[in-house]
This record gives structure tokens, C-alpha cells and sequence, in this order.
């Protein structure tokens, strides 16, 4: 079972972004600064209000969630 990650290490997170009629979602990626509680939550407020407060989404994630893909 996977883990559930609340905070990154490298204070790195992805974010899912809907597109303009919800049908489609793109990811960005960002880098949490230091003065920010390096937290799941913290990174998700930052993300809609400091780089993109136009778009909606959901809520981030550490970028090492990314690093257990396993290959089918």
C-alpha cells in the first residue's frame, strides 16, 4: 500500500489545474519558499493565491508520490 505523503522533502509539489470547461487537467509544478510551513495544505493556499489565483484545482501534492509509479 502506497504511503500518503503530507509535506515534500524538496519542497516541491504538483498541482492538478482543470481547464476552462472542466474537461480536461494539466499538472504544474512549483517549488514551496522557505518561509511557508512545508505542508500539503500551506502549499495548496500558496499555489491559488501567490502563482495563480485565475485558475481552479485541486490540492497539491509532494512530487515524490511520483517517484513509486510502477510500470504495467
Amino acid at each position: 500500500m502506497a504511503k500518503l505523503l503530507n509535506r515534500s522533502e524538496s519542497r516541491t509539489y504538483v498541482v492538478p489545474i482543470y481547464d476552462y470547461d472542466f474537461a480536461k487537467i494539466s499538472f504544474r509544478k512549483f517549488h514551496l519558499p522557505l518561509e511557508y510551513d512545508n505542508m500539503c495544505s500551506v502549499a495548496t493556499w500558496y499555489f491559488y493565491n501567490r502563482l495563480d489565483y485565475e485558475n481552479c484545482g485541486e490540492q497539491a501534492y509532494p512530487i515524490e508520490m511520483h517517484n513509486d509509479i510502477k510500470e504495467i
